[in-house]
């Protein structure tokens, strides 16, 4: 699902970011987009909404706003912010905030997270921003003017393959119980798609599969198999009651096919054999 655009709070956050770089020379197009990208993910991932719900696209130096450049063009009619040329590249480099912001269209964990991305971006990079590798893996991983859906937040997050995963996987590529692989895999999204499974455990599973279908390198080859086969774990959230997602898939002259999905671990399966 796409997230709706809120034009006033995209507006206000640009602003505020410009304000807390009081020295422009720590800001620059670059890093303003960095911070609004950090920012609308790391609230979207841990409540399901973004800050502002903009648009992102991957271009070659990294995430970018889309609605950033006309805006900045609005600000500086408006006499909110001015621009000044850094270098003779051709681009504005040097953002001066005019005016106080009004941040009244904020909650305050929004406040706290634009600062603690801002601080980190722009002033002190020995920092840390939560999730930040993950968020970088997603637009690595990414197309040159691919847009960066918001579920995405929940791919780039590595695994560890447990033996009982491997286990699982191998069960499902060699059956003896009479279900085939397919019928595994289509179970799982049947029950994804009717509703079964809540939209966080959907964005968590469109993830995987965004990132699997990018980059199908990032699985680990199955043992003893005839074919390519891989297998693909996507780390959960605890704390946001995520599961892993685990994915079963072949990958030969440079086609991918899905085997098996499923969600949680496969430490706690019970032989099928028992």
């Amino acid at each position: 699902m796409k997230e709706r655009f809120d034009r006033d709070r995209f507006r206000a956050l640009v602003h505020y970011v410009c304000w807390i770089c009081e020295d422009p020379r720590t800001l620059g197009i670059h890093h303003l987009n960095l911070v609004l990208w950090y920012s609308d993910r790391s609230i979207f991932l841990e409540s399901g909404r973004p800050i502002t719900g903009a648009t992102y696209i991957r271009q070659q130096t990294g995430p970018q706003a889309r609605p950033l450049q006309p805006m900045l063009a609005e600000l500086e009619k408006d006499g909110v912010i001015a621009r000044r040329l850094a270098d003779r590249s051709g681009g504005f480099d040097l953002l001066f905030a005019i005016q106080r912001p009004d941040l009244t269209r904020f909650r305050p964990e929004e406040i706290s997270v634009v600062e603690s991305v801002t601080r980190v971006v722009c002033l002190d990079s020995r920092g840390s921003i939560a999730d930040q590798t993950a968020h970088d893996r997603v637009w690595q991983a990414a197309q040159i003017g691919e847009v960066l859906p918001y579920f995405t937040v929940f791919a780039g997050r590595p695994g560890d393959i447990l033996a009982a995963d491997i286990d699982w996987a191998m069960r499902v590529l060699h059956p003896r119980d009479g279900v085939t692989p397919a019928g595994r895999s289509n179970e799982l999204l049947e029950m994804i798609e009717t509703g079964a499974a809540n939209n966080r455990h959907q964005e968590a599973v469109d993830a995987a599969l965004w990132h699997l279908h990018r980059d199908p390198s990032i699985g680990i080859s199955l043992p003893a198999t005839k074919a390519s086969w891989f297998i693909y774990k996507q780390a959960g959230l605890m704390h946001l009651a995520v599961p892993d997602v685990i994915i079963v898939y072949g990958f030969d002259v440079n086609e991918l096919s899905l085997e098996a999905m499923r969600l949680g671990s496969a430490e706690d399966d019970v032989d099928d054999e028992d």
